[in-house]
């Protein structure tokens, strides 16, 4: 998968981070469709809205 390493870095600092919920992934790459030097679309939801 492109950019899993980069992913799964993301979500280890998420899960550090009291604060954080959710980190949801979108676009190309949640598709599985993107191609090398797409963006990745994130985001993420805290408990202090």
């Amino acid at each position: 998968m492109l950019y899993q390493a980069l992913l799964q870095a993301i979500v280890e600092e998420a899960r550090q981070q009291e604060e954080i919920i959710s980190v949801l992934l979108t676009g190309s790459v949640a598709r599985g469709d993107a191609v090398e030097g797409t963006d990745l679309d994130l985001m993420g939801s805290s408990q202090h809205a």
